[in-house]
């Protein structure tokens, strides 16, 4: 590992219930965008789960070098919060998409992210990945002074059950469970590291969109299974004006003769479709699944640029529904 090197994020598995444990370390669990930084003197770098370089879209986060005693490698989340001090992923929607140099001044004015740090992998070029968790979380402290760009993610020992109602009360995204002793697995998906969510989301590929009345009407979702492109479920397109002019804009360059899936759980569709090429990655969020493994009150929560089309994989519970089908 050195400065500046692409590094993929350890990931979480997901569990249905909160727990305690004296074994565990709780924090809320931000709704933002998986990232990590690379501070030196030389500057920041900035990337995302894709290995994009993102330093440029956040200038606001260029001096965060700045915040830290020596050169080291952080594993966070990047977010936007709203006025109640909350994670706001819309706004992080809309900073994510720009290219463009005076909108994105704008925008960081206007939206300003920030950085919350919970992890430290990387320490004056000595990887210290080896280290339990506990001791990684000192060196954090003690390597980084917060400021309004720069944050350490707080979190409390064993009470996970109270952590999880406190964020319920208050409509967050969750909550994550780590081992004490849980080293960090590059790319690794672990049990030690565990979330849980109060809503459920998962990650599609956009493949086409419905109109009636010469109007786009319901997204059509879709997940691989292998190499297979699975048409699993539509959503209604009620989204921001925001969203609908990116499909769209997207639609007039990648539009496809013909659909671009292999399998389709969905029965019928009722309306004329414009079928698009599968590279737009979406995020629908839901309170459970029905008995039927339909998604019950969906809503679109945004476009990610931080996912490949190809990490959207159907859940194993619906590999029998689609012997079935």
């Amino acid at each position: 590992m050195k400065i500046n090197e692409n590094i993929s994020p350890m990931l979480l598995e997901e569990i249905d219930k909160p727990f305690n444990s004296k074994d565990y370390y709780f924090e809320v669990k931000l709704d933002g965008a998986r990232t990590i930084a690379h501070l030196s003197k030389n500057g920041v770098y900035l990337q995302n789960k894709r290995f994009v370089d993102i330093t440029a879209t956040y200038p606001e986060l260029k001096d965060i070098n700045k915040q830290v005693n020596k050169e080291c490698i952080l594993d966070g989340e990047l977010v936007i919060l709203d006025r109640d001090g909350r994670p706001l992923f819309s706004g992080l929607q809309k900073r994510a998409h720009l290219k463009d140099a005076k909108k994105i001044k704008r925008l960081a004015s206007e939206l300003p992210a920030k950085f919350v740090a919970f992890d430290i992998l990387y320490i004056n070029g000595k990887d210290i990945t080896n280290l339990p968790l506990t001791e990684r979380e000192n060196l954090l402290r003690q390597t980084v002074t917060p400021n309004s760009f720069i944050e350490l993610s707080q979190g409390i020992l064993e009470k996970g059950k109270e952590l999880f109602e406190i964020v319920k009360a208050n409509n967050m995204e969750g909550i994550v469970a780590k081992r004490l002793d849980s080293k960090y697995l590059i790319g690794k998906r672990t049990h030690n590291w565990l979330k849980i969510k109060n809503w459920k989301d998962e990650d599609f590929v956009i493949v086409g969109f419905t109109i009636e009345s010469n109007k786009p009407k319901d997204l059509l979702l879709a997940q691989y299974k292998g190499k297979n492109l699975v048409l699993r479920s539509s959503i209604y397109f009620g989204f921001s004006k925001f969203d609908i002019d990116t499909i769209l804009n997207f639609a007039l360059d990648n539009l496809l003769h013909s659909p671009p899936y292999q399998i389709t759980l969905l029965k019928e569709i009722k309306y004329d479709v414009i079928w698009i090429k599968p590279k737009l990655v979406c995020t629908v969020e839901y309170m459970l699944l029905t008995d039927n493994l339909g998604m019950r009150q969906p809503i679109f929560k945004g476009i990610r640029t931080d996912k490949a089309p190809t990490s959207c994989t159907l859940p194993k519970e619906f590999y029998a529904k689609l012997k079935s089908s």
